[in-house]
């Protein structure tokens, strides 16, 4: 555990792809929190944001899961070589083509594995060895090298104008010999894993490159999603997890040539903030029980506490955390809540901001546990931006200068705004400049703002608070009429940056951020 938790980092790696030890991974589990609890659902497609677990959620599957054979899929690059090979061609490519290619091609890894672990299965099937000796494609160490490998031959076959497509240049001599080769294929994998009783699943991570704007990927995807909207409708049968990110999930909906049916249904993964400090909780746990034994009264408590509960999870950050911060609009504020407003409720988030406040305080004190109130601030403030252009990053497939404009708009807006005022700013600011104008248009400028969440649409306002509401914590699209006050959310709006105003200054409370209130 020490590989992954270090003396001076609390709360532990913040990127679950580093996690690669089986055991590490299933002690750094929150087993209070929804992926646990959710790790035992089928769902084809897994969607989340940047930083809310999609990667961890599939670390789960295949370390706590019920599968024998956990096959992992983490290059996007294999996309973009099978839409390559459909363009190959020059005419038409119809869905139902591309589904059934890659029925067979996820079948045929799956088949791959099964040969490694069970070649005395395979070798009794005749039509699965003749299928092998088709395909030519020595042997790999992870199924993504051997799908690269995969598709690198049927490249070349398809090219050089194998007749009938891309399933003859799957199947080759075989596509002559059966009428359906891939139906064929699925049976037999099948029959094999059910009277073997032997559990598959695929799991795909990620899709998070995807070029919005490449038709030839786009091809290849189309099928893709039918394909793997199947996989999860029957029992007993190989399985699907795949992960798609928030931050695209309406083009993928748009590319879907029936949604309703390729996405039914996803698994969302939307945090609440409790169980975002209960991650955050559980991880100092295990700092604890590494480096200081449980040998303090202090840490005795600590580690006895219920932190499914309430009053479990508001102590233990009672005797970590000061009771109280003077926020940026100079009210007392808990310190928990200070830190979760500057997120966008995501795991990742406020683990990089709980560990930057946590070194601020060492940084000075020497402790680890005993947080200071102007830590609590500092930590966070030199934190914020970095995350701000992390969420920017993820949406660079459709708002590849999301960055510049944020940089460049945020600190004409005021702690209150109208949506004219926007487009005040974008003509008298942003149209014309070289490397914004011509990435993000006057009609994606507002739509940019609230996707990205640097926007939200006030709800009301209490004496310290403006309460608002932000697209990252609706059901659907959020969409602003003209008449509503809108905010900038702490994270993108800093320390800094704030216009002057005759208003009175509140803080921006986005909705959910209490995790106390989870309880109630």
């Amino acid at each position: 555990m020490r590989e992954y938790v270090f003396r001076n980092q609390l709360v532990g790696p913040t990127d679950a792809d580093i996690i690669s030890d089986p055991e590490a991974r299933r002690i750094l589990f929150d087993f209070h929190d929804r992926l646990y609890k959710q790790k035992d659902s089928s769902p084809s497609y897994v969607v989340g944001r940047r930083g809310s677990g999609k990667t961890a959620y599939l670390s789960y599957i295949e370390g706590f899961g019920k599968y024998d054979i956990c096959i992992n899929i983490d290059k996007w690059k294999v996309f973009k070589e099978v839409g390559e090979i459909s363009s190959q061609g020059g005419g038409t490519v119809f869905v139902e083509e591309m589904d059934d290619y890659w029925d067979s091609v996820l079948f045929t890894i799956i088949l791959s594995e099964l040969r490694r672990r069970y070649p005395r299965l395979i070798s009794r099937d005749q039509f699965l060895e003749n299928y092998f000796g088709e395909l030519g494609v020595e042997r790999a160490n992870s199924a993504t090298s051997f799908l690269t490998r995969l598709i690198r031959r049927l490249n070349g076959r398809y090219a050089s104008g194998s007749s009938g497509g891309m399933l003859s240049a799957l199947f080759g001599e075989l596509f002559n010999e059966f009428d359906e080769p891939g139906r064929e294929l699925r049976q037999r994998v099948e029959s094999l894993c059910r009277d073997n009783e032997i559990r598959v699943v695929i799991l795909i991570d990620s899709l998070e490159s995807y070029k919005v704007d490449d038709e030839r990927v786009s091809d290849g995807i189309k099928g893709f999603l039918k394909s793997v909207g199947k996989f999860n409708t029957r029992r007993n049968r190989p399985e699907v997890r795949c992960c798609i990110p928030s931050e695209l999930y309406y083009n993928f909906l748009a590319l879907s040539t029936n949604a309703g049916k390729d996405f039914n249904p996803p698994l969302f993964l939307h945090w609440k903030s409790s169980e975002i400090l209960s991650v955050v909780a559980h991880r100092m746990c295990i700092h604890m029980r590494l480096y200081n034994d449980g040998s303090s009264v202090r840490n005795r408590e600590l580690l006895g506490l219920n932190l499914d509960s309430r009053q479990g999870l508001q102590r233990f950050f009672e005797k970590v955390f000061p009771e109280m911060v003077t926020n940026e609009t100079g009210d007392l504020e808990r310190p928990e809540i200070f830190i979760l407003r500057h997120t966008q409720m995501l795991p990742r988030q406020a683990l990089k901001i709980f560990h930057s406040v946590i070194r601020e305080n060492y940084s000075e004190t020497g402790e680890y546990a005993y947080i200071q109130p102007r830590h609590v601030l500092d930590g966070t403030y030199k934190i914020v931006n970095e995350l701000a252009t992390s969420v920017c990053t993820a949406f660079r497939a459709s708002y590849p200068g999301a960055w510049k404009v944020c940089r460049d708009v945020v600190p004409r807006l005021g702690y209150t705004f109208k949506l004219d005022e926007l487009e005040v700013i974008y003509r008298r600011h942003l149209r014309g400049r070289p490397g914004i104008s011509e990435k993000v248009t006057e009609l994606d400028f507002a739509r940019m703002l609230i996707e990205l969440g640097c926007i939200g649409v006030q709800q009301n306002v209490s004496d310290r608070y403006q309460v608002a509401q932000f697209e990252y914590n609706s059901r659907g699209e959020l969409m602003p009429r003209g008449t509503d006050t809108l905010c900038v959310h702490p994270m993108f709006r800093g320390p800094n940056g704030d216009r002057k105003s005759d208003e009175a200054l509140k803080s921006v409370y986005p909705v959910g951020v209490d995790p106390y209130e989870d309880f109630s």
